[in-house]
């Protein structure tokens, strides 16, 4: 009974080595003494967005608010969108400089009525009139949206940026629907919208970041680790050791074994996912295997902590499907502006709009199309085909994400 006593107390105790994680280490970062300029911007903008209108409106899209709406949020925000167009015109944005950790920018809680403020601008200015320029800014949504994915320091850059791009795909699927631009200037923006799209190297990329985050947030900082440099921000760890059942090797295995799963299947079309997310993160709320019993709050702690990230690969691909259905919609109002009507079939669109077709993310095969309906559409994310399911807000509905022509 004394060994048996000594044998569990030794397995309790026991922890792995630490992981081998070589592969998961991200780029190194800038160690500057500068702040990014594009840093101090978003901080600009964040800090001066507001909505001054009445509650309710936020409910609504914002090409649905009162012009006096509109205009007051315009109005309210010019230092936001003043700090925005600065932004997009750093050509360095520096997105390995540790002060990318600052912790009120990533979490600031203002990013909602920012990109509420975007999507006003843009509603705002086609109301009045001048549809170019509300194409402009929508467009530069979705770049500002692209350039917040290159920064892996935080995961909610990533995030942002998810939603900066479907603000921006979904006022240009309203733009769209309306528009009276040629086909030429219509060419030429799509062009320049097709250039946002997101990336799933980017994202690859971006898990290397999202695990040392991981890491650092419950081990700490290592001697050989370039992070120890960071100011401030994850310096300050969860310290995990002290709970029960939580070896902390066993659970950065845990992290690795994940982190590299998911590495691989971001690079796979969704359709070929099938429940693999499920086998990389485990079952939601249930612990993942490690050492039994004996690693259980350690299981349980990264499950909880993983599944953000398989959700952060569906908003990925869901965003990727968004904007191939504008790109094609883009395609669809070119065409239609040069021979007066709509293509009867996608396929109608070659050679002189797309070389090849956009394909569904989640079908593997061309996006839905009913020329008698005027709907472009995506199966989403239960992989079944509904034909369509058209909502006021455009591609809302993840499972069905669809796009009116007209």
């Amino acid at each position: 009974m004394a060994f048996m006593g000594l044998f569990m107390a030794w397995a309790y105790l026991r922890d792995e080595e630490r992981p081998q994680d070589s592969d998961l280490r991200p780029e190194a970062p800038c160690l500057t003494g500068v702040r990014p300029a594009a840093l101090e911007l978003w901080q600009s903008a964040l800090q001066s967005a507001t909505f001054p209108g009445p509650s309710d409106a936020v409910l609504k899209p914002t090409w649905e608010w009162d012009t006096p709406t509109l205009s007051r949020t315009v109005e309210a925000n010019r230092t936001t969108w003043s700090a925005l167009e600065s932004a997009l015109r750093e050509s360095d944005w520096q997105p390995q400089n540790p002060a990318w950790r600052s912790p009120e920018v990533g979490g600031h809680d203002q990013w909602e009525a920012l990109g509420t403020a975007c999507n006003a601008l843009i509603a705002y200015l086609s109301r009045k009139g001048e549809e170019k320029s509300a194409f402009q800014a929508a467009l530069d949504v979705a770049t500002l949206g692209r350039r917040l994915q290159t920064i892996s320091s935080w995961p909610t850059y990533y995030n942002h940026g998810l939603r900066l791009q479907q603000r921006a795909s979904e006022s240009l699927a309203e733009l769209l629907r309306s528009t009276q631009l040629d086909g030429r200037t219509l060419n030429v923006m799509q062009a320049t919208f097709e250039r946002s799209q997101p990336e799933d190297a980017q994202l690859r990329d971006a898990l290397n970041g999202f695990y040392q985050f991981e890491r650092v947030l419950f081990t700490g900082l290592r001697k050989d680790d370039p992070w120890d440099m960071l100011p401030g921000g994850l310096a300050v760890q969860t310290q995990q050791r002290s709970r029960w059942f939580f070896k902390p090797y066993a659970t950065l295995e845990l992290f690795a074994k994940a982190f590299r799963g998911l590495k691989s299947e971001v690079v796979k079309p969704p359709y070929a996912w099938a429940d693999h997310l499920v086998r990389v993160v485990g079952p939601a709320g249930r612990p993942l295997d490690s050492s039994g019993a004996l690693n259980y709050a350690g299981g349980l702690y990264a499950n909880q902590r993983l599944w953000p990230y398989a959700q952060l690969l569906e908003n990925h691909a869901l965003q990727r499907t968004r904007h191939l259905l504008v790109l094609t919609l883009f395609a669809v109002r070119s065409y239609g502006a040069n021979q007066s009507r709509a293509p009867l079939a996608l396929a109608d669109l070659k050679p002189l709009y797309f070389t090849s077709l956009p394909v569904d993310p989640f079908s593997g095969e061309s996006l839905g199309y009913d020329s008698a309906r005027g709907l472009i559409f995506s199966v989403g994310l239960d992989y079944k085909s509904e034909k369509g399911n058209p909502l006021p807000v455009p591609m809302s509905d993840p499972y069905e994400p669809t796009l009116r022509i007209r």
